[in-house]
């Protein structure tokens, strides 16, 4: 286990925090390739908080490399840690879908990391804000 505020500690110990204008470039960058369609830029899907959460705990590095190996395109810490994601993208036919490999890569790794899961990503609708009943 990790604590958010360890973690968020350790950044600022090891000089991670990126600036603002950073950030900010980062992001237009990333809006601009999904807008136009294109994947996401594999170059920024990090997080900033990975090489902190590995710093307290290095074990999340083996939970890493067993998604990438698992044949995830990319594999990160999220959040403060110490849950790992790997992610499962569209490959050309005639591989199987990606929520079918995600689903093979959890069944996989579930003897290693009993919380191994496959999930899909959740739609504009359903983050919707709607009012109660």
């Amino acid at each position: 286990p990790l604590s958010t505020p360890a973690v968020f500690a350790e950044a600022d110990r090891l000089g991670l925090p990126r600036s603002a204008r950073e950030i900010a470039e980062k992001l237009r960058v990333v809006r601009a390739a999904l807008a136009a369609g294109a994947a996401w830029p594999a170059e920024l899907f990090v997080n900033d908080l990975e090489p902190a959460a590995l710093s307290l705990c290095p074990a999340i590095g083996d939970a890493l490399a067993a998604g990438r190996e698992a044949g995830a395109e990319q594999a990160m810490v999220s959040g403060s840690g110490p849950t790992v994601v790997g992610v499962f993208g569209a490959e050309p036919p005639p591989a199987q879908p990606p929520l079918a490999r995600a689903q093979a890569a959890a069944g996989a790794l579930r003897s290693r990391f009993p919380g191994a899961v496959a999930v899909v990503p959740v739609d504009a609708e359903f983050a919707a804000v709607r009012e109660l009943p």
